[in-house]
């Protein structure tokens, strides 16, 4: 059995909220762990 797993982040736009630094912030903090867990970023 395979166990692939990837990050998918879809289509960010910084004119849909007033938090979008908040939003980067956590996008960014997502980034960095799934490539500390080896992940693929798409």
């Amino acid at each position: 059995m395979m166990n692939n797993k990837a990050l998918v982040i879809i289509d960010i736009q910084n004119n849909i909220t007033k938090h979008y630094r908040d939003i980067i912030g956590n996008i960014n903090a997502a980034i960095e762990w799934a490539v500390a867990e080896g992940m693929h970023i798409v």
